[in-house]
């Protein structure tokens, strides 16, 4: 789960390597985000001549957490650390590549352009 001030990476093309989460948003003040959940973030380490800038502050979907949570078919899921897709505001993704697999709730809540982006499900 993600509350505020929490660091996290990104795993697209964008430049981003490690944000820091300021909001997490269409939720109540001080609920956590979770897999599938938005969250704004202010960029803390980057790569240079990129699409994002540092300090600067992006919208990110959360596509995998180091939490174990569990599915609706009862079974439960954890993956080894925290990782987000910089995403615009129609829940688009910035980058043209999401270099490892997400969890297969994001399939299920229609982002299919991000599906088709990414390397496979968890």
């Amino acid at each position: 789960m993600t509350v505020k001030r929490t660091k996290f990476s990104i795993v697209d093309n964008s430049g981003a390597v490690v944000v820091r989460c300021i909001r997490v948003l269409n939720k109540a003040k001080n609920t956590p985000a979770k897999v599938g959940n938005t969250v704004l973030v202010s960029v803390c380490s980057f790569i240079p001549n990129k699409k994002v800038s540092r300090k600067g502050m992006y919208n990110v979907l959360l596509v995998t957490s180091a939490r174990k949570y569990f599915r609706r078919d009862g079974s439960s899921i954890k993956f080894d650390k925290t990782t987000g897709v910089l995403v615009d505001k129609k829940v688009s993704p910035i980058a043209s590549r999401v270099l490892s697999p997400i969890a297969k709730e994001l399939r299920f809540q229609r982002m299919m352009k991000l599906v088709s982006l990414s390397r496979g499900f968890c």
